[in-house]
């Protein structure tokens, strides 16, 4: 197994960590890259370069989905919202593509993440919506 993963490294050289939360599926975050050295067993720095939640909260005729990233390193966040009737969007797939028609909101600064429910009451303050 060393063996393989070493020619693996030959044709990467440069790691990322991506994880997502099995549970709920309405987070996940990556690592930025880095390198392995393995002649002085060592690892270049572990920091995160962003993290996804999908959040939702109930309207009168349906949902509203948010899709927050947060870009830490840029230090800025990326916000797409769409309205669903359908509750299997609500399911957490932070995997999924986003629906055709989602709007996009771009900040030069971070969202933090709380709870869901805290994060959705920041993110509709942030958002007119019609």
């Amino acid at each position: 197994m060393t063996k393989r993963f070493k020619q693996l490294h030959q044709n990467l050289k440069i790691y990322k960590f991506f994880r997502g939360c099995s549970l709920c599926r309405k987070y996940a975050y990556g690592s930025q890259n880095f390198e392995i050295d393995f002649r002085q067993a060592t690892f270049g720095d572990l920091n995160i370069w962003s993290e996804k939640a999908f959040i939702s909260s109930p309207l009168e005729d349906g949902y509203r989905v948010y899709s927050l990233t947060n870009f830490i390193v840029e230090k800025r966040s990326e916000v797409f919202v769409w309205k669903t009737d359908d509750s299997k969007m609500l399911h957490g797939y932070w995997e999924t593509l986003l629906p055709i028609g989602a709007d996009l909101l771009k900040m030069n600064a971070l969202i933090p993440l709380a709870s869901p429910k805290e994060t959705a009451a920041r993110l509709e303050k942030l958002l007119i919506f019609s």
